[in-house]
């Protein structure tokens, strides 16, 4: 029963973890392109010219 409830702590956490990373790389990937988290206000990232 604990090491059940230890493998589900793990899988969880790997889960969590997984979603910081995405949003690290398209924070990432949006200044690269040269925009922030939001440009000019839009929701998400988008280059004006």
């Amino acid at each position: 029963m604990k090491k059940g409830i230890i493998n589900i702590f793990f899988i969880l956490l790997s889960f969590y973890c997984g979603i910081l990373w995405c949003k690290f790389e398209y924070n990432d990937i949006c200044l690269d392109m040269g925009g922030g988290e939001n440009p000019g206000s839009y929701e998400i990232c988008v280059i004006e010219k």
